[in-house]
């Protein structure tokens, strides 16, 4: 699902087939197409929304027209810079080729996710050590630094930004919002001073203290009964 100023564009199977439509803020449908088959992703840009179906993308108008674009290479996702132009993302010797729907010279950059870009910036490429923007030659720009902030997304399946600063990530363990914080939101850093005891040299020393102890109640307890033996003779007596 995408919301624009448009309406609410939604892809729906309805039993009877897949469709994309177009709602109002009513529920009502100003425009409708049935797909061949579910989409792998659904875009909104120049009005319109793209759904990429793998090898073919199709796209409907408010007004109910609709387009195809057929794309002859192998791609992964399908992305939208933040110009509003649509680019294939294609795997290429451990890197990724963007190339822009419909031809033209698109660009190389390193291996990691490819993702929609929004505001300044025109593309993110989210990497093993971090989170880039890339400009439309593909130069990279680091924008968030794993290690300085700390963290560990590991393996990412899926990558989006929701706002500037704001991504959705998915990875094994589910999906998670990423964001830049200040300072005073992580706040002061505590030292904490790790201690440890040995505690097979203090039950040695207790286990010897116990067998002193028994030691010394047996001894005790040998001299008292000839005591009160004699005691009570002598009462008898």
């Amino acid at each position: 699902m995408r919301v624009d100023e448009c309406g609410i564009w939604l892809v729906s199977d309805c039993g009877g087939g897949i469709f994309l439509r177009l709602y109002d803020e009513a529920g009502a449908v100003l425009a409708e197409m049935e797909l061949p088959a579910a989409p792998r992703s659904l875009l909104l840009s120049g009005g319109r929304a793209w759904a990429d179906l793998g090898g073919l993308v199709v796209s409907l108008s408010p007004e109910g027209e609709t387009s195809e674009t057929r794309v002859s290479a192998r791609y992964q996702r399908l992305v939208r810079d933040a110009e509003g132009g649509l680019h294939t993302v294609a795997a290429a010797d451990g890197a990724n080729h963007v190339s822009p729907l419909g031809g033209g010279e698109g660009f190389t950059t390193g291996s990691g996710f490819v993702a929609s870009g929004l505001g300044d910036s025109y593309l993110y490429l989210a990497k093993s050590d971090g989170i880039y923007v890339l400009d439309e030659k593909g130069g990279e720009r680091l924008l968030i630094c794993y290690e300085d902030c700390m963290i560990n997304p590991k393996k990412l399946l899926g990558f989006e930004a929701l706002s500037e600063g704001r991504f959705l990530c998915s990875g094994p363990g589910g999906q998670y919002i990423l964001r830049p914080a200040s300072p005073d939101e992580i706040g002061q850093k505590t030292e904490l001073i790790r201690r440890s005891l040995q505690i097979r040299r203090i039950s040695t020393r207790a286990s010897r203290r116990s067998t002193r102890a028994v030691k010394n109640t047996k001894s005790e307890s040998s001299t008292t009964p000839p005591k009160q033996a004699a005691s009570q003779t002598r009462a008898c007596g």
